[in-house]
């Protein structure tokens, strides 16, 4: 097994047996593999049949390459196979540890995104004179109080991200933040032209999953979910703090038109500015 100088370097694919290989192997036929293909499986039992098969394959070959006094081959696959267990214990701990690690990355990946999403929406609400009544709100949402997002993309394809519904949060919010988006979208390609720096990532729709992440406290009432709110405990509600008075968490219909004015957006904006003019109107 080739991992490397290091103690702990990673485990080499080409010489970890995968389940479909595993499967594929007829055991009457041949054996698992070769010197030159050697590779163990770490999905079974150290002794699984395919690491039996493979550590005969390593005791003919100890034998031939004459590496030792030992010319028991029974002795040897024995010790092999005892060496398996160690092998197969690294390698599944390295499985979770990187699992961990992805884990993590994934995590900080979401929050700058979040992070991002804020800036671009404060500056939105900044520059636009029928937005800026609503810099408050978004200022007191805040980067938490963004929807949460997953990639869903092949490899090497632009990403599009699927938004993780904030329980907490009431779905109105959605709607309305499209609308910023829309408009912040539309700045950037004025009159269908590209400009400098760094474009908002796409969202296509909900994923189906939900943010784990706790609440924004002090926001006004209907910006929490009303069936949600009403499962908190009285200890919960007093940490949530929530204003009594409402918001209107609806957008000018000149500006709806404004945002969406010869310009393509997703579905989900698309559909999301449906709600806001029936609601505007």
């Amino acid at each position: 097994m080739n991992r490397g100088p290091e103690k702990n370097a990673p485990f080499d694919p080409a010489h970890v047996a995968t389940e479909e290989q595993v499967k594929a192997w007829d055991s009457k036929a041949s054996h698992c593999c070769t010197k030159s293909t050697f590779r163990l499986y770490f999905g079974a039992t150290p002794a699984c049949a395919w690491n039996k098969s493979a550590a005969s394959v390593f005791s003919r070959a100890f034998l031939e390459d004459g590496v030792h006094t030992c010319q028991d081959p029974v002795k040897i696959q024995s010790e092999f196979l005892n060496h398996v267990r160690g092998l197969q214990s690294a390698y599944l701990k390295q499985q979770k540890d990187e699992a961990a690690r992805d884990t993590i990355n994934q995590q900080k990946r979401r929050t700058q995104r979040n992070a991002y999403m804020f800036q671009r929406r404060l500056t939105a609400v900044s520059e636009h004179s029928l937005l800026q009544k609503h810099m408050w709100m978004i200022q007191a949402l805040g980067a938490d109080g963004m929807s949460s997002d997953e990639s869903d993309h092949a490899e090497g394809v632009d990403p599009t991200f699927l938004y993780r519904r904030k329980k907490w949060r009431n779905p109105i919010i959605d709607p309305w933040l499209a609308i910023i988006d829309a408009v912040a979208r539309r700045d950037r390609f004025p009159n269908g032209k590209n400009t400098p720096g760094a474009h908002a990532h796409r969202r296509s729709g909900e994923s189906g999953t939900v943010s784990t992440r706790p609440p924004v406290p002090g926001l006004p009432i209907n910006a929490y979910d009303p069936d949600w709110y009403k499962k908190l405990s009285v200890i919960d509600r007093e940490n949530l703090r929530p204003l009594e008075r409402t918001y209107d968490f609806v957008h000018d219909p000149e500006l709806t038109r404004y945002a969406f004015r010869t310009f393509s957006d997703s579905k989900l904006t698309r559909s999301c500015a449906r709600v806001v003019v029936e609601g505007a109107n």
